[in-house]
């Protein structure tokens, strides 16, 4: 689908040519120039022979070398002419073969050029070709022998091409395998088995020189020479390896050509043959000599002979150097025709004539370097031509979606036409043609409304139509004499603009535009103005690629140099160009973007792969690209199609999204191998690629097709996006989370605009909280970040209330489907609303009843929709759910039966309790009884209240509900407080349950109740009197009562018991020193006259406590010295340790053999055999964590535990003394209230001292710079091992799962807990309440 253009054309002629006395005419016979490149300095070198004296001359022609004087070559005999020449790049020489024999190596470079015969051959030289690396050259003599030397001139091997001996064993013979009259010969059918073959002796073609013709194979390991048998009179290709061995003949085909070309990738070799029909057909020759297939010239053996084949440096393009010749000379001409081939087509795209009027090309030469760039020498030598083509698909750039979007392929004089917006048609064929024209398609523009106009190879512009059958119409322009049209392209709707290249050497590239008459339909289009663009940037170095935006109207011009230039029409009509930027590297495919600034952006795809964004480098492996409406599509070599959003602030973003960073990627695409881009239809989300092979896919990327939606969307065409989503599987909950606003103010739009309910049943059916603009459809560039519109858990209720109300006005029967779906769909599922309007259906239709109750079934479980039917007390609709769920019948019938003898309460009372509607069934028990009361049925009523409704309410704990129901009538209350309370007392709710049965009236049950928990002795006691039970009774509840305070440390409320409902001062006094109430027990003992208690028990209680506060304060600060000294020493081990491992001398897996014995001695690695994976795990029991947590709390000197214990015993001895802070001031007072100053004081100070001895000892301790022991940071005791034995080397990190660690189990878990340890949060605070007295 591409076409070939002419991107840059030099022209040099010769200095020599001024002096030439060649009249230039076309005669075969005479010399032909010889051309040869030097790759390394891109110099072409000619050599031609002068018609003066017969003289042989070289020149070097080349840019960017100017012209040089030519250098005369002599050879022994005065009439040698030059038969090859070939630059030899080590030695910097050319070599030229002259027919007498001399090899003749001319120093181009030297500042004196010098000429060195370096070789002869006695036979003289027909012939020479040297490898494609330039290390062995092959030589064909006078006599038929082939030599194939090195380039230090010796020998490497020597043949005959005449000697038939030594060719025999390549002969084809026949193996006897079947005869030609029983063999199939396809569409020729049977009458081809009587036809004879052909003889090929004695087919020389009457254009045919006589001189052999050599090709290398690219990889230099073989060559082929075509030459003319002596003895059959016929041209024969032998084939030869490197040492001029021979490998292969080729079969006998008659009138063969002489010219002969080897295809680079080395599968096919190329000649001319004449059939017998007197077409000219291009054929090919394996290596083995078999034919291989071939391709007609369209041309005439009578008219035209071809005089050489070339393939160019990819094997892409064949060169056809043909000579058309007639009776009339005027007639004659020789153009150098380009053929590429497609799926199997060979397609001819360009024809090259002399750039100089009344010259031919005299001989051709592709760049071995460049392959797009042809040598050609004109004129007998006098001018050099340089070609450079770039492969365009030659397509409209119009945003229009009325466009056809027409990709117009050349083909000769036609052109293959396929509309793409409508049509796909796979090459070669095409939706239809244009033409045929007067000459060869050269350049073909596409303009507005489908408008084509073709500039053709000798000059003509011809405007058509991209439609079948339209007319041809030329337009009335003569072009200048000594010009050449390059390039045409539409820069409005009615302005053609072209590129112009001039002979002169000194006129630099231009641009001429010509405002066309199209008004008329018919006849000749009229030029109404013409002219040329003023200073174009950069001209001189020649100008490669004109490209008009019919999108943005933005017409671009670049130079060979890379300046890019924008040519813009002034209001007088004159076309000015203005420099935008200057590309990197030179780009033959350049296009305009515009971005949200305004600002125009170039892009440029050089031939090395590389996508420039103005001067910035976007990637290095992109091979075709196209702008679309939103979007810059490319191909890549990863063989990808990547898309790069338009929708960015300014130039700097128009980059290509980084990829890995979105599990959904919408800017990426995977395509076949070689994939380019032939064209995007606007407004449409069509990408047409092409596959190396030629044939064409249509595929629909995820970017296109999601912009289409947006772009659908914002415009508020919900019928578009949505068949789009439909179409292309694309999830419905785009269609409201793309602006979740403004799709809710206009459900009605949307449910209008879908119309269909199968439609909008699919749609909501696809709804989904999750919000996919965050998860499969992120925008790129992603927006800013907002707000959710739908609270969490809300979004499908929400839109299926919405779509639910914007269907209320509609027809219920055409879209309860859609209705039903709405109430379906959210979580949970509305299905009594949904069964409510099924059953509201039977008023309609109980034919559409049953549709709606089917379609209800296949969208929810058939036995939650029974059970909310049966909960609807609607038995016939019941019984529809069963049957169209087909359910067995043994299953629901016998209980439908027996509801149907109940009566209406107890029929609803049995429903409820069999759907687990407890609450309901309660209440149509009281319905119950409420129905038998009122009918007099009092005996029955009561009945059923104690056999049926308490043990309900037991069973289902609706004692709350129950309470409500019967607060008014006392008698039933009671019932149901007692039951309330009973209940209560099982699960051990005592206050609770004493309360329930002190209002129903069971004060003895209530009393068993509170007295069952000691914090509830006030209301015992109270209840117990208010009972009126006898003064013992009273006194063993409160003795009872008593024992379960002190044992709980409730000492005064024991002493409160003890003295108010028991007498006993001494019982009350002693409980109160027990809790250090110091001060109350003196008052009590003091209130009830017991002052002989403070002598006899409470001073003797005061002496102990405070030698028991006095030994724990000493024992609080020695262990506090003994643990602080100990962490000292742990930490300085640590660190010895740590320089030993840094050393290498310690293995830290020493430190943990311990915790490996308990908890990782059964640490396995364990590899999946369907992951691969490893994980490490740690079979943990509950016994070696019991015994762990054992070791921990132990805190043993030399565990790894040990800091940890140590650290977290310091911070409870500083918690220990903040605490005794209170404790100690009481005790002191009381102390000094009894006498004990001396004990009152040495506690005093005792406790004092020991604060600043604590505060002083926290210093470094708590710090976490401090801490030795980090722990694991996460990682096991196992994984701590591999790891470290990674690092040394003693196990390879092969062995370790690549890219993670190892998996964490349960039980690894359970590992890391005990393994790191735990450390306070911050150090401990010491209080700063009062503890002392200030008299002491």
């Amino acid at each position: 689908m591409r076409s070939l253009v002419s991107a840059l054309l030099a022209v040099v002629r010769s200095r020599a040519a001024a002096d030439d006395g060649d009249n230039g005419d076309n005669d075969d016979n005479d010399p032909r120039p010889l051309l040869a490149v030097d790759a390394d300095s891109r110099t072409v070198h000619l050599v031609r022979t002068t018609a003066r004296d017969g003289a042989i001359a070289a020149s070097v022609v080349a840019s960017p070398s100017p012209p040089r004087d030519p250098v005369p070559v002599f050879g022994d005999a005065p009439d040698s002419r030059p038969v090859a020449a070939h630059f030899a790049v080590e030695s910097a020489s050319l070599v030229v073969a002259l027919s007498h024999g001399e090899i003749v190596a001319l120093d181009i470079n030297a500042q004196i050029q010098k000429q060195e015969v370096v070789g002869s051959i006695d036979d003289g030289i027909r012939e020479m070709k040297w490898a494609p690396d330039g290390e062995v050259g092959v030589f064909v003599s006078g006599a038929g022998t082939l030599l194939v030397m090195t380039q230090n001139w010796d020998l490497v091997g020597e043949a005959s091409l005449f000697d038939r001996h030594a060719h025999s064993h390549e002969q084809f013979v026949s193996v006897g395998w079947g005869k030609k009259e029983t063999q199939f010969h396809g569409s020729a059918g049977k009458l081809a088995a009587l036809e004879k073959q052909t003889d090929a002796s004695n087919s020389l073609t009457p254009y045919d020189d006589f001189a052999p013709r050599i090709s290398w194979r690219a990889d230099a390991s073989l060559f082929a020479v075509s030459f003319v048998d002596p003895v059959t009179a016929r041209r024969v290709i032998h084939t030869y390896t490197r040492e001029c061995a021979h490998h292969s003949t080729s079969e006998p085909v008659p009138f063969l050509h002489h010219p002969l070309s080897w295809r680079p990738q080395g599968n096919l070799m190329a000649t001319v043959q004449t059939l017998p029909s007197r077409q000219l057909q291009v054929s090919f020759f394996e290596t083995n000599g078999l034919r291989h297939g071939e391709f007609a010239l369209r041309e005439h053996a009578d008219n035209a002979h071809v005089r050489e084949l070339a393939w160019n440096a990819d094997g892409s393009v064949l060169a056809v150097l043909l000579h058309r010749h007639s009776s009339s000379l005027k007639e004659e001409e020789v153009v150098v025709q380009l053929w590429t081939m497609g799926n199997y087509y060979w397609y001819l795209k360009r024809e090259v004539r002399a750039a100089m009027d009344g010259d031919f090309v005299d001989t051709l030469l592709w760049d071995p370097e460049d392959a797009m760039k042809l040598h050609i020498a004109c004129g007998r030598g006098k001018t050099l031509e340089t070609h450079t083509f770039a492969s365009l698909v030659q397509t409209s750039t119009s945003g229009s979606p009325s466009t056809s979007q027409p990709v117009i392929v050349t083909d000769g004089t036609h052109l293959l036409v396929t509309p793409f917006r409508t049509s796909n048609m796979p090459p070669p064929m095409a939706e239809f043609k244009l033409g045929p024209f007067s000459a060869c398609v050269e350049s073909v523009a596409v303009g507005e409304a489908d408008r084509v106009a073709v500039l053709l190879s000798d000059g003509t512009m011809v405007v058509t139509e991209a439609k079948e059958g339209a007319t041809l119409r030329t337009i009335r322009h003569t072009r200048p004499v000594g010009s050449v049209y390059r390039q045409i392209t539409f820069a409005g709707p009615a302005t053609l603009m072209a590129l112009e290249t001039s002979v002169d050497e000194t006129r630099a590239d231009a641009v001429v535009y010509f405002d066309l008459d199209l008004s008329a339909t018919e006849g000749k289009v009229n030029v109404l103005a013409a002219g040329r663009v003023a200073d174009l940037p950069d001209a001189a170095r020649g100008l490669l690629r004109l490209h008009a935006d019919l999108r943005s109207g933005v017409v671009l011009l670049e130079s060979s140099g890379g300046v890019v230039s924008r040519l813009e029409e002034l209001e007088t009509g004159v076309w000015v160009a203005d420099e935008v930027v200057t590309l990197p590297a030179t780009c033959p495919w350049i296009a305009p973007v515009m971005v949200e600034d305004g600002e125009v952006s170039v892009l440029g795809l050089s031939d090395r792969n590389r996508l420039y964004v103005g001067e910035r480098l976007v990637s290095s492996e992109v091979t075709s690209f196209c702008v679309h409406d939103d979007h810059v599509i490319l191909t890549t070599l990863s063989h990808t199609a990547r898309f790069m959003p338009l929708a960015v602030e300014n130039e700097d973003a128009l980059i290509i999204p980084a990829t890995g960073t979105m599990l959904h990627d919408e800017t990426l695409r995977r395509v076949e191998r070689g994939s380019r881009i032939v064209a995007a239809v606007p407004g449409d989300m069509k990408l047409i690629l092409q596959m190396p092979r030629g044939n064409l896919e249509t595929i629909y990327p995820r970017a296109l097709v999601l912009s289409s939606i947006r772009s659908a969307l914002d415009r508020l065409d919900y019928k578009t996006a949505f068949a789009l989503c439909r179409k292309h599987r694309i999830n419905m909950n785009l269609l409201v989370d793309h602006d979740p606003r403004k799709f809710m103010v206009n459900v009605g739009l949307f449910v209008t605009a879908v119309q269909d309910a199968d439609y909008l049943n699919v749609f909501v059916s696809s709804l989904s909280e999750t919000d996919v603009t965050k998860t499969m459809y992120v925008p790129v560039p992603a927006p800013p970040a907002t707000p959710a519109y739908f609270a969490a858990g809300t979004k499908v209720s929400t839109i299926c209330t919405a779509v639910r109300e914007a269907l209320a006005p509609l027809d219920k029967v055409t879209y309860i489907t859609t209705v039903l779906t709405t109430f379906a769909k959210p979580t949970p599922q509305e299905l009594e609303s949904a069964m409510s309007t099924v059953k509201s259906m039977k008023a309609i239709s109980l034919e559409e009843t049953e549709n709606a109750l089917k379609y209800l079934i296949f969208l929810a479980d058939s036995d939650r929709l029974y059970d909310v039917a049966l909960g609807m007390y609607d038995f016939q609709l019941v019984v529809m759910v069963a049957q169209f769920s087909q359910k067995d019948p043994r299953e629901y019938l016998p209980f439908l039966t027996a509801l149907k003898l109940l009566t209406k309460n107890r029929q609803y009372y049995r429903i409820d309790d069999h759907l687990g509607r407890y609450a309901g069934a309660m209440g149509h028990l009281c319905a119950l009884i409420a129905e038998l009361d009122a009918s007099g049925q009092t005996e029955e009523s009561t009945k059923v209240f104690r056999e049926e409704f308490i043990p309900y309410i037991l069973k289902h704990e609706l004692f709350k509900l129950a309470l409500e129901k019967y607060e008014d009538h006392p008698d039933r209350l009671r019932g149901v407080l007692e039951a309330h309370g009973s209940f209560l007392f099982s699960k051990a709710k005592f206050a609770e349950s004493g309360l329930m049965l002190y209002m129903a009236g069971e004060k003895a049950r209530a009393l068993l109740s509170y007295r069952s928990d000691y914090a509830l002795w006030k209301q015992a006691l109270s209840v117990a009197q208010e009972m009126g039970l006898s003064k013992p009774e009273v006194l063993e509840l409160a003795n009872e009562l008593t024992e379960m305070l002190m044992e709980r440390h409730e000492y005064r409320d024991a002493s409160t018991v003890y003295l108010e409902y028991m007498g006993n001062v001494l019982g009350g006094v002693r409980a109160l020193l027990k809790g250090s109430f110091w001060e109350e027990a003196v008052r009590v003992a003091q209130n009830h006259g017991r002052g002989d208690l403070v002598s006899s028990d409470i001073k003797s209680a005061v002496h102990a406590e405070y030698e028991t506060a006095l030994e724990d304060l000493t024992d609080l600060v020695t262990t506090f010295h003994k643990q602080r000294l100990r962490l000292d020493i742990v930490r300085k081990e640590h660190l010895e340790r740590q320089a030993k491992i840094d050393s290498g001398e310690y293995d830290p897996l020493l430190d943990s053999i311990d915790m490996m014995s308990d908890t990782t001695s059964m640490a396995s690695s364990k590899k999946t055999a369907r992951t691969g994976k490893t994980s490490l795990s740690s079979g943990v029991t509950a016994k070696s964590r019991r015994r762990q947590d054992r070791k921990r709390a132990a805190g043993k000197e030399g565990t790894f535990y040990e800091e940890e214990f140590l650290v977290n015993s310091l911070y409870k001895a500083v918690e220990k003394s903040n605490a005794l802070r209170g404790s100690i001031y009481r005790l002191v007072t009381a102390l000094m209230t009894h006498g004990f100053i001396k004990e009152a004081r040495t506690l005093q100070s005792t406790y004092t001292s020991m604060l600043p001895v604590l505060e002083k000892g926290c210093v470094g301790v708590f710090e976490p710079e401090n801490i030795a022991t980090k722990g694991s940071g996460g990682k096991t005791v196992e994984e701590e091992k591999v790891a470290y034995m990674v690092s040394v080397g003693a196990m390879p990190s092969s062995a370790v799962p690549a890219g993670a660690a190892p998996t964490l189990t349960a039980n690894d878990a359970e590992v890391v807990r005990k393994r790191d340890p735990t450390y306070p949060a911050a150090p401990p605070a010491f209080s700063s309440d009062t503890y002392g007295l200030d008299v002491l």
